[in-house]
């Protein structure tokens, strides 16, 4: 089988969400609400999973899968090993990403 093949449809726009249409504008905030939503829904096995992206202070990423353990408007809690390469990667440059993907939604933050 192609990879090429393997895709979605995303001509059906009943499951699109729309800027205008999103009432909680505040990001944390809004942010609780989706997790709310991802929780709640019983085919989300994980819906506190998300991808850390970190990089070297040169600039080199790597990203990978962990389990945020908490959140508030500080930022996302998360735990690892300080001599982990996350770790370091983080302590070497502080700019990194964390992306929480819910499928079923198709909604990503």
């Amino acid at each position: 089988m192609s990879i090429l093949g393997i895709r979605i449809s995303y001509n059906d726009r009943s499951n699109l969400l729309l800027e205008e249409n999103i009432t909680v504008k505040e990001p944390f905030n809004l942010f609780s609400k989706w997790y709310q939503d991802a929780v709640n829904n019983p085919s989300i096995i994980e819906p506190n999973a998300a991808c850390l992206a970190t990089a070297t202070k040169e600039g080199i990423p790597s990203a990978r899968f962990v389990l945020c353990k908490g959140y508030d408007s500080n930022g996302f809690k998360f735990f690892t090993h300080y001599t982990s390469r996350k770790g370091q990667e983080i302590e070497q440059n502080h700019n990194v990403a964390l992306t929480f993907y819910w499928p079923p939604f198709h909604r990503s933050l």
